[in-house]
């Protein structure tokens, strides 16, 4: 490292035998002498997205300049020039399959400031021609050996007893990191005769599509597995890697398959791993094998296998009705195709279906499962030909993603009693379904962006509801009496629905923690607090047409935040919201016709002072002569009248050992005072 030349250096070798952890080593032991880092991995797999290319130049200026600018593949590879030209740079592409890709990334002919490294990893070797390219060995017999005891033997050390089988295990594993690290963890802690029974199943297994000196290790260590383990690693392996753990595991605790147990057993055989940030990973290879296990359940009729994923085999059964009952889950990005059709009948035979997902683009931090971006003004949906007379017998399911849904509600023969997750945002509904439906199970709903949205379903019987998301239904007239019952709710979203006018008289929720009726222009009157709710913290009321808050208000006990920005109709504040010990953020701008303040509004005690606000934010405003008047009122009898201006207010506050932080026509944020 001691160079200022500046080297692209290639590390190219099979599935499996370690370049992304000798990358992220190197990286993570010289990145500290680098202002300017990034490893960006799974390049293969973030390209494969629609409009691939412009987010993964996103995500590269996100990570090494901290600015998102990659609205274009030029505008960003500019950015990268004129920022980065001279600087000295460390930055990994992990797993890239196609020239493209680099080229995309760096440029053509990249060019950095001296010292700088880019570390490229792939099994193509075509692609580092002229780069300096480090081929990873395979491990000696001898290293092999110490590598596969770490993992054979975590739970009883090794004894001299197992010296013999073990060379001959590690025989199986051809000195490949990956299948030293599985057949170790599938041999931990059993006996001999337990060894000589696995290792000859690897030798009778069928060799798979990958090459037989990891493809035999890895399917004898999922046969290993019970079936709800085996289960799990299937839904992984084909649908839920990247997810986040917490959401799986509800996934598959719905469907019984005992989660916890099966995960923590998928980790211990180095099957799966979970990331510092809770997302469930899995190496490529893994993953092949799994979907190699389920393409084999019926290699000519995919109708007949128990997960879909592929294009062509979704729009197949789709249109062409030829699905069985052994379909367990479907998975389709909507934002490749331009349109597609759904048969009538398509979902009746599909009694065993758990996840039904066509989605558009969705996050890749997965914790919102399939929820899409926010769609572009020049965004062209996918257009779906489905019949008004569409069968939807899916009991089984629990995951309903719909993207763009095409009907004005769902069948009504469809029961959805063991849903616990409906994501049918930018639809078409004018109604989810009509009557009270058993939603015991049911925990997230999101219909935001459905413009012919009119009205809510009835949520007497949704007890486990956590998350409602109506944003942007333009349409929405009313909602439900019964979602004032939600007693597990802990976040409500209705900003945007411009044609809201009531809400329920009273509500009493006691999870609820955050709320946002932002933009609800005709919504007049917030709903009594009927008791205490001490865990709602955020309220969001920007643009309503508010004319002033209950007096009930007291009773939002914990509640740090309120904004009322451009609530033009407000005009004034009840006299209990200065009783509310944790508010420490107001928002009043815009709001012309408040014309009153409490009367101990000059308490202030109230408002205390909360390290997330940059400390120069507070006490950074000036007092027209207007607000001058409502301090006046506000603070009789507190200051004397020559004190009334805004050094004097500051310096009171100051003295009362708290922080004020108020933003609003009368306290406009402007140069500090202190």
């Amino acid at each position: 490292m001691g160079m200022d030349d500046f080297r692209i250096v290639g590390i190219w070798g099979m599935g499996g035998i370690g370049k992304s952890t000798i990358a992220r080593a190197v990286y993570d032991k010289i990145s500290p002498q680098f202002e300017h880092k990034c490893f960006l991995d799974n390049v293969k797999e973030g390209f494969l997205a629609k409009n691939g290319a412009v987010q993964m130049v996103e995500e590269l200026l996100s990570r090494i300049l901290k600015v998102k600018d990659g609205r274009t593949l030029v505008g960003g590879l500019n950015i990268i020039r004129e920022r980065l030209g001279k600087k000295k740079i460390i930055l990994v592409l992990d797993d890239v399959d196609n020239l493209d890709q680099i080229e995309t990334l760096i440029g053509k002919k990249p060019s950095f400031g001296g010292g700088s490294r880019i570390i490229i990893t792939t099994r193509d070797k075509k692609l580092l021609a002229g780069f300096l390219i480090y081929k990873p060995k395979l491990f000696t017999t001898e290293k092999a050996l110490e590598l596969f005891s770490q993992y054979a033997f975590r739970t009883n050390k090794n004894s001299v007893c197992y010296n013999a089988i073990s060379r001959r295990a590690v025989e199986y594993a051809h000195g490949l990191p990956l299948a030293l690290k599985v057949l170790g963890a599938l041999l931990d802690n059993r006996t001999i005769q337990e060894w000589e029974y696995e290792l000859e199943k690897i030798k009778k297994n069928p060799i798979t599509f990958l090459d037989n000196n990891i493809g035999r290790v890895l399917w004898a260590s999922y046969d290993g597995l019970d079936e709800y383990q085996k289960n799990i690693f299937l839904d992984i392996a084909c649908f839920f890697k990247t997810k986040h753990k917490d959401f799986v595991t509800k996934f598959h605790e719905s469907c019984g398959f005992f989660p916890h147990n099966g995960l923590r057993v998928l980790v211990e055989r180095s099957l799966v791993t979970v990331s510092i940030c809770g997302e469930l990973e899995m190496h490529d290879l893994i993953q092949e094998v799994g979907k190699d296990i389920v393409h084999r359940e019926s290699t000519k009729d995919p109708g007949r296998c128990s997960r879909l994923w592929g294009y062509e085999n979704v729009l197949q059964v789709l249109a062409q009705n030829t699905v069985t009952e052994a379909v367990e889950g479907i998975i389709l990005d909507l934002t490749k195709l331009k349109e597609v059709y759904v048969n009538d009948e398509a979902f009746v035979s599909m009694r065993r279906l758990r996840l039904l997902q066509l989605s558009e683009n969705y996050h890749k931090d997965g914790y919102v499962y399939g929820s899409a971006w926010m769609r572009g003004a020049d965004y062209e949906p996918c257009v779906q030909y489905v019949s008004k007379n569409l069968k939807f017998l899916l009991n089984e399911l629990r995951v309903l993603v719909w993207h763009g849904y095409p009907l004005k509600s769902l069948p009504i023969d469809f029961l959805p009693k063991n849903l616990i997750y409906v994501d049918m945002c930018y639809s078409h509904i004018e109604q989810l379904w009509e009557e009270t439906k058993p939603l015991q199970n049911l925990t997230y709903i999101n219909l935001s962006g459905s413009k012919y949205l009119i009205k809510t379903p009835d949520f007497t019987e949704a007890t486990n509801l956590e998350k409602l998301n109506l944003a942007d239904c333009t349409s929405l007239l009313e909602v439900h009496p019964s979602i004032s019952a939600l007693k597990s709710l802990v976040e409500l979203y209705l900003d945007g629905c411009s044609n809201l006018k009531n809400l329920p008289s009273s509500i009493h929720m006691k999870s609820l923690e955050y709320v946002c009726l932002s933009g609800c222009s005709k919504l007049t009157e917030f709903p009594e607090i009927s008791e205490v709710m001490k865990v709602l913290r955020v309220l969001r009321l920007d643009g309503t047409a508010i004319k002033e808050l209950p007096s009930s208000i007291n009773n939002l006990t914990g509640l740090e935040e309120l904004s009322m920005r451009n609530c033009r109709s407000l005009v004034c504040l009840p006299d209990n919201i200065c009783n509310l010990a944790c508010l420490h953020y107001l928002n009043l701008t815009e709001c012309s016709n408040l014309s009153k303040l409490p009367e101990n509004f000059g308490n202030l005690t109230f408002l205390g002072r909360k390290e997330k606000y940059a400390k120069q934010e507070f006490g950074k405003f000036t007092c027209s002569n207007e607000s001058l008047g409502l301090f006046r009122t506000a603070l009789s009898g507190r200051l004397q009248e020559t004190e009334i201006n805004t050094r004097a207010f500051i310096k009171y506050i100051r003295n009362k050992g708290r922080e004020l932080h108020i933003f609003g026509d009368s306290f406009n944020t402007t140069a500090s005072v202190w």
